[in-house]
């Protein structure tokens, strides 16, 4: 057996990937092992004829109740949560010396001899994703890398050892239920439990080396002085040693990465030969043929594609996970759609059932499912159901009862005539006028609004109250309401005025919903929608955040 076995991770769509790291290993690497694990079904593929080994999920006899774990992650997800145990097993396989992970998009250019060597004295090799700081309001930067984790885990080097042991054992137990894409608890996939890794363990080295794992989130401190001399990319004219071509897509070669916003070829036209050399590599490797391959363990065993939304209940519901072992069969996606019942009232299938118990919205918007509001919030669900996550099969949308489906469709109601803005002072209980295009505040209400505006916090509290209907200040927010949107009126929409937003706050003002207002421009520049900003000034309070200046 080798002493060096590398291996990747892949669904079928990457398998062109896994082909063009293999080719560059055999190159730099020919001393070297090489296995692939499909976390997918093969579902007819000649795994056989693929250049390496390749192991699926029956392999891995160290995860317990493998349907349900495949289940309740969605691809990313899983393709990272699956490592520590494949890892693991292949430790006790093969018995290599050492243990090299690499995300499938990688290619080597030379050997990895820096990472040989520490992997002689230390249990685990990482490399942070920045080296150099970076704060420009660009993705990916600092904020971004707190979220995701400091160690880029598309690369890992481990040597056989008791620590590396007793890390992949902790590592298992944490992704086994916590693998998750959930920025606001602090879970990110695999990335973010292995901060915690140098500290737990200790003997992991950190390699710095500017050589190692150049990738989208690096370009502000490598791009410009990377280039590629004969086939080779090279950093300051010396070969590197892996290049991450993290977010490629072949098609739009143009972006470098799906993930960032910094750079584009034509900012970094030296790097357009490196991405042209893994276009060709990929492409003459069959990516035409596997990129359109759909991933097996995103639908039921009905065909159904499997919402997000349903992937988390049943992390979430470990009472379901003991009933149903295995919920991509009938019995669970019957156990979905079966409508509830309170006493001799039937309700709304348990799918939206669970969606109306988790929203407060809802809540008080059908306050009775199993009665007098059964058929609004069943409609409600057939009517907003795509807006919801990525959409919904109509297989598992509810149905409603016959009277209802022949019934015609009512008329639409007139709209009722703008109201007019009230007089300062004046608090009116009303609906506010139907929504416009936006034109520039200044423009739209003038000089005098806008300062009266800055120079009366009182008048903005009506003028606030007065949008939400409310006659005076409530004692708590009242509650969100869940109705279908509005449809479009052409008739209210002005050609001649620009397309874009009206934003007027505390822009610079340094205090807690300044901040939040600025963090909606971040928010609403990042979807590329123009702004006309208007900045807002009221006594006792400092303006001196210059993040926005164009007022």
């Amino acid at each position: 057996m080798p002493e060096t076995l590398f291996c990747t991770v892949v669904a079928k769509n990457y398998l062109a990937y896994a082909r063009a790291l293999a080719a560059s290993l055999q190159q730099h690497h020919p001393e070297a092992g090489f296995v692939v694990f499909l976390c997918d079904r093969p579902d007819g593929l000649a795994l056989d004829s693929e250049p390496f080994p390749v192991w699926t999920i029956e392999q891995l006899d160290n995860i317990a109740k493998r349907p349900g774990f495949c289940f309740k992650y969605e691809i990313t997800e899983l393709n990272t949560g699956i490592k520590p145990f494949f890892f693991a097993k292949l430790f006790e396989r093969f018995q290599p010396k050492r243990l090299i992970y690499l995300d499938p998009d990688i290619l080597l250019f030379s050997p990895l001899d820096e990472v040989m060597a520490l992997l002689e004295s230390h249990a685990a090799v990482l490399t942070p994703h920045l080296t150099a700081p970076v704060w420009d309001g660009k993705r990916l930067g600092e904020p971004d890398i707190l979220l995701s984790g400091v160690y880029n885990l598309g690369f890992l080097g481990l040597a056989a050892s008791e620590t590396a042991d007793t890390f992949l054992a902790w590592w298992q137990e944490r992704l086994y239920d916590h693998c998750r894409i959930d920025h606001a608890n602090g879970f990110f996939v695999d990335q973010r439990w292995v901060d915690l890794a140098p500290g737990l363990f200790g003997n992991f080295a950190i390699l710095r080396d500017p050589r190692y794992n150049i990738a989208y989130w690096n370009l502000h401190e490598r791009g410009s002085r990377l280039s590629l001399l004969g086939e080779t990319v090279c950093l300051d004219s010396a070969p590197v040693r892996f290049f991450h071509y993290s977010g490629f897509n072949a098609e739009k070669l143009e972006a470098i990465s799906r993930h960032q916003t910094r750079f584009t070829l034509k900012e970094l036209p030296n790097l357009r030969p490196i991405y042209e050399l893994y276009k060709a590599r990929v492409l003459a490797n069959g990516h035409d043929d596997v990129r359109k391959l759909p991933y097996s363990y995103g639908r039921f065993a009905n065909g159904v594609t499997i919402p997000l939304r349903v992937r988390r209940l049943y992390r979430d519901h470990p009472d379901w996970q003991m009933r149903f072992p295995d919920p991509f069969g009938e019995d669970f996606f019957a156990f979905l759609t079966e409508p509830q019942r309170l006493r001799q009232h039937e309700g709304p299938p348990r799918l939206w059932w669970e969606l109306h118990q988790s929203r407060p919205d809802l809540q008080a918007a059908f306050p009775d499912p199993f009665g007098a509001d059964r058929v609004a919030y069943l409609k409600w669900v057939r009517e907003n159901a795509a807006l919801l996550d990525e959409g919904y099969d109509a297989a598992l949308l509810p149905t409603l009862p016959a009277e209802e489906t022949q019934k015609p469709r009512p008329a639409p109601a007139p709209l009722p005539p703008p109201t007019p803005l009230p007089s300062p002072g004046v608090l009116l209980a009303t609906t506010p006028p139907p929504e416009r295009v936006p034109v520039g505040l200044r423009k739209a209400l003038g000089a005098p609004l806008k300062r009266a505006l800055q120079s009366n916090p009182e008048l903005l509290n009506q003028l606030y109250f007065w949008a939400r209907g409310a006659r005076r200040r409530p004692a708590k927010p009242a509650a969100l309401t869940a109705l279908p949107p509005a449809p479009v009126v052409p008739s209210l929409v002005n050609p001649r005025l620009p397309f874009g937003m009206n934003i007027a706050g505390y822009l610079a003002g340094e205090f807690g919903i300044g901040e939040a207002s600025r963090a909606l421009i971040h928010a609403v520049h990042a979807a590329h929608v123009p702004t006309a900003l208007n900045n807002i000034i009221v006594a006792n309070k400092r303006y001196e955040d210059k993040t926005f200046t164009e007022f």
